[in-house]
């Protein structure tokens, strides 16, 4: 049992145990200066991405035009407290999210992809489903479009 803890702990100092708190500093990305994605106007950014990833997932969003956004009822919300049973809820949680990432990735990469409105109806399904509370997509577009 000693050994799996040592083990266990011996893991979770992977760069701890190998570079000092000074090499760390020097070779990490400063939080106010890491984009883990380019701004929307910065297009030299978006020119470096990996072009056939990008086309795949502008091709996979144009597949979403005629999407029907499902809605969550409330049984599904509810079963959580019920049983505590989260995977219907999830999976059409994680569907949506799923494809407004792409939308999203895909209008963000091509600025003109036509798909603004699609992530507009998303706003509104995800708007629907959290009780009027605004959902994450607020704040990822404000910040990417600087």
């Amino acid at each position: 049992m000693l050994l799996g803890c040592l083990k266990i702990t011996a893991q979770q100092n992977l760069l701890s145990g190998k570079y000092t708190a000074a090499k760390l500093k020097e070779i990490l990305i400063p939080l106010p200066k890491w984009t883990p994605f380019p701004r929307l106007n910065d297009r030299e950014g978006w020119s470096k991405a990996n072009q056939p990833m990008m086309q795949a997932i502008v091709k996979e969003a144009e597949g979403y035009i005629n999407y029907k956004w499902p809605s969550i009822p409330a049984t599904l919300s509810l079963l959580i407290e019920r049983t505590g049973n989260r995977s219907e809820y999830e999976s059409v949680s994680f569907e949506k999210r799923s494809v407004l990432g792409t939308l999203l990735l895909a209008e963000v990469y091509r600025t003109r992809a036509g798909l603004l409105t699609l992530l507009l109806m998303a706003y509104g399904t995800f708007a629907k489903n959290h009780g009027g509370v605004r959902p994450p997509i607020c704040r990822i577009t404000k910040s990417i479009r600087g």
